[in-house]
């Protein structure tokens, strides 16, 4: 019975350990992704970095204050264990002629006593040191070499960047007045202008028309009131389509309904005619705005018009007429236009009169809507 017992235990013991080794050996195996292997920073990658960065310079060195012109490199910092001597002298030299070659407004200076060393001997060793001891020194070194700042930078490095702090210290005061980072890192480009397509403005003025009743000439003096829409032609901000619309309110002439002469003391109430005029307005004088999507304004520019008058009269409906303006804006909110138009000669049998030729228009002001 003991021998039996013992081969089932023994049995159990074989299948248990059987198994456990069947699944150590059918476990997949996890792999480690690749190492990511950096690109090495060469002397010469360096320096094409620091290439790219040095570019936005130009920029920069518009904010020095003007009172700072005559500047030293004092020194330029970088990690030692990235950067060699050597090479950082050539960085320094770079820098150097960047400052150079974007016409920078200050002076660099060569001063080799702005690096002083200096040796110190105590019993039996002697220790070298560099740099200055006090700001007192730092000035006595500045007033005899008349500089007006001390330049120093910092260069660091990382697998795709460079970043390069610069700053100048007032010799005087021995405060930071200016300082800036450049870095290789390529901004995006800047969006593009935001396309104006339309503008809109309302004009107030007079028309001054010649009319002929019962054999005595008469100039007819209307009230002109028109909206107008003007939209770019070609994408060129100088020449626009325009179309307008708008009305007359009789001043002074020939009231047809009364078959009489009115005067300012005895006006007809109501428009008079009604009027539509399609063209093109190009600008001659354009002046640039500080204003975002505000655009150019207009100094002096001329239209030319085609349009045709809705008269309330039964036998002339439609009259031709055709018109050149000049018009300047005096703000971006405010115009004014004067021209002459060739009304076409329309006679009107009922009462006996002629109107058109030769008009005079005036527009005392118009309101650019959206400048």
């Amino acid at each position: 019975m003991k021998k039996y017992c013992y081969s089932i235990i023994l049995l159990n013991i074989f299948v248990i350990y059987s198994y456990s080794q069947f699944e150590r050996e059918n476990v997949p195996t996890q792999t480690s992704p690749p190492p990511i292997i950096e690109e090495k920073l060469t002397d010469d990658k360096m320096l094409s970095m620091l290439d790219v960065a040095l570019k936005n310079l130009s920029e920069k060195v518009k904010t020095i204050p003007t009172n700072i012109r005559r500047v030293t490199f004092y020194s330029l910092k970088a990690d030692r264990t990235q950067v060699s001597q050597p090479l950082l002298k050539q960085m320094q030299g770079k820098i150097e002629a960047a400052f150079a070659s974007v016409q920078a407004p200050i002076t660099l200076v060569y001063s080799p006593e702005i690096k002083p060393v200096r040796i110190v001997a105590k019993d039996d060793t002697i220790t070298f040191s560099s740099g200055f001891q006090s700001t007192e020194e730092v000035k006595n070194i500045a007033q005899k070499l008349r500089l007006d700042g001390l330049l120093e930078g910092e260069i660091y490095y990382t697998p795709k960047t460079v970043y390069l702090n610069l700053r100048i210290f007032d010799t005087e005061t021995m405060s930071i007045v200016w300082s800036c980072e450049l870095t290789n890192i390529v901004p995006p480009p800047p969006l593009p202008a935001k396309q104006k397509m339309f503008w809109y403005d309302l004009g107030i003025g007079g028309v001054f028309l010649p009319v002929s009743f019962e054999n005595v000439s008469k100039t007819a003096i209307y009230y002109a009131g028109d909206f107008r829409i003007l939209t770019r032609m070609l994408f060129e901000e100088k020449l626009k389509f325009s179309l307008s619309a708008g009305t007359f309110f009789l001043y002074e002439g020939i009231n047809i309904s009364t078959k009489t002469f009115v005067s300012s003391s005895k006006r007809a109430s109501g428009p008079n005619n009604f009027f539509v005029r399609l063209g093109v307005k190009l600008s001659l004088i354009q002046k640039e705005t500080v204003i975002p999507d505000v655009g150019k304004r207009d100094l002096l520019s001329t239209e030319f018009t085609v349009g045709n008058i809705f008269a309330s009269t039964k036998e002339a409906t439609n009259i031709l007429f055709y018109s050149l303006k000049f018009e300047s804006d005096l703000t971006k909110e405010i115009s004014i236009a004067a021209g002459v138009s060739y009304v076409t000669p329309t006679r009107i049998t009922d009462i006996g009169a002629k109107a058109g030729g030769i008009t005079y228009e005036i527009s005392i002001i118009r309101f650019i809507i959206n400048p």
